[in-house]
């Protein structure tokens, strides 16, 4: 994934660590904290409220704070393997690991499971437009979780969701869905229905599909 900082900076996740990118060239980050807590392997990069880079690496997950050039890692969750990481309008962290869905109050520095006492394993997610999250799991269900509250609503589909790889939110209670692969669904969360969007005789690219998902108004 790709974020850009408050200076203009590109930040990008990749196998072999975190890059930037100056406008003129790509160098790698190697703030020694960030390095001694993180794997190379990079899930993601993400940019909160505050103007924090978030990182989330294979085995280590922490924020850098730009201003002060600090790394800070979540200690917690040292060695929890993260798939997603998702912040919300008003500054809430929301990071999808296989142990549940943790939620981050950086002002506190506290950390809770907001899906402690489920027995499903979440695995990739999203912010949807109320501020709420809508993440799969690996029974194939989709599921709506009140990050205040913390209630969880499930949403039964019509087809197995567990192998989608990639969530995003659209409108009107739907959700954009993808293998990374080959298959491309819209999942509506009102009623679980789905529909294909891709014929699945169509092989596409990693990043075809994530222009799919990316580009807005255009799926």
């Amino acid at each position: 994934s790709v974020c850009q900082d408050t200076y203009g900076r590109i930040w990008v996740a990749s196998k072999d660590g975190v890059y930037l990118y100056t406008g003129e060239e790509f160098v790698p980050f190697t703030n020694a904290d960030y390095r001694a807590h993180c794997m190379p392997v990079t899930q993601a990069v993400h940019l909160d409220a505050d103007g924090c880079v978030w990182i989330v690496s294979a085995m280590g997950t922490g924020f850098y704070d730009i201003r002060s050039d600090r790394f800070t890692a979540i200690e917690e969750l040292q060695g929890t393997v993260i798939s997603d990481i998702d912040i919300t309008a008003d500054g809430t962290v929301l990071l999808t690991a296989t142990s549940g869905i943790w939620k981050y109050d950086k002002a506190t520095g506290s950390l809770a499971n907001m899906t402690e006492s489920t027995s499903f394993t979440p695995h990739m997610a999203c912010v949807v437009s109320d501020g709420n999250l809508a993440f799969t799991a690996r029974n194939n269900n989709i599921y709506l979780l009140n990050t205040t509250s913390g209630n969880i609503k499930s949403i039964r589909t019509d087809r197995p969701v567990a192998s989608y790889e990639q969530i995003e939110y659209i409108e009107d209670s739907r959700l954009l869905l993808s293998d990374g692969i080959h298959e491309v669904c819209l999942a509506d969360m009102e009623t679980g229905k789905t529909e294909s969007l891709i014929d699945e005789k169509v092989i596409l690219n990693k990043a075809e599909v994530q222009c799919l998902l990316y580009e807005d108004g255009l799926y």
